[in-house]
């Protein structure tokens, strides 16, 4: 098994805890830098959120830009890899970007702990796609929709509003496979790569008579279902909870 292929899925799940490599998480945001929005008003419920971004192998990634999706709220990783960013409070789409790499929207509840996770680099990505035979475009961005469940996914679904190019998932066994659903054996992930700039819904679906999904949370307040951002060389990540019938 290719454990750098492994990694670009390692990335995709809850936090960047290593695949293929591991970090002692220690502290250090004195090289951090912060901007403050000013459009945030002054009575407005606000949060502290620090973290760690990650490069692909676990190594910590220095000059990340982090912000709320949509604000200018932002802060830049320092060395190690860390930063801290005031933010209101709740569930927000985070946003991080950094050169050489493909960027992350992110939702995330500001007020549940320490945010930590990874980024594809542009040479993951490169191998992932030469893996599959396919040309990736910068100009377009990425869907990947996580299923959280109790058990490994096998048969579960998704789709888009928009267009996409190619949707895979990834075999432990055999790596990247093209398919619209979960694999048995597989990680939990579908991703849709080539998705048209601009918003698109997502529906999911269960396994046939094994598990039922519920239908994945929007940040916009609007569309039913609702839509998700997308940007260029820029991965949304959908999440959505499964259970067993």
């Amino acid at each position: 098994m290719n454990c750098k292929l492994l990694g670009v899925f390692a990335v995709l799940l809850a936090t960047a805890t290593a695949a293929c490599g591991d970090d002692d998480g220690s502290a250090n945001t004195a090289d951090a830098t912060t901007t403050v929005d000013a459009s945030i008003t002054p009575d407005a419920s606000l949060t502290t959120l620090t973290g760690i971004i990650r490069t692909d192998n676990d190594t910590p990634l220095a000059n990340a830009t982090v912000r709320v999706f949509g604000s200018t709220t932002s802060a830049t990783t320092g060395s190690d890899g860390r930063f801290s960013l005031t933010v209101p409070e709740g569930v927000q789409l985070i946003e991080f970007q950094a050169a050489g790499h493909w960027g992350r929207i992110q939702p995330f509840d500001t007020t549940s702990g320490e945010f930590d996770f990874g980024m594809l680099s542009d040479t993951e990505i490169g191998d992932v796609a030469t893996a599959l035979s396919y040309t990736t475009d910068v100009a377009k961005g990425a869907i990947a929709v996580e299923f959280h469940a109790s058990n490994d996914g096998d048969g579960e679904s998704a789709s888009l509003s928009a267009t996409s190019e190619l949707t895979f998932t990834f075999h432990d066994a055999t790596g990247p496979t093209v398919s619209d659903s979960l694999v048995a054996g597989g990680n939990p992930v579908l991703i849709f790569l080539g998705v048209p700039v601009g918003t698109t819904s997502v529906t999911v679906s269960g396994s046939p008579g094994n598990t039922i999904c519920a239908a994945p949370e929007g940040f916009d307040g609007a569309g039913t279902p609702p839509m998700y951002p997308v940007v260029a060389k820029t991965l949304t990540v959908v999440e959505t909870t499964c259970a067993d019938l």
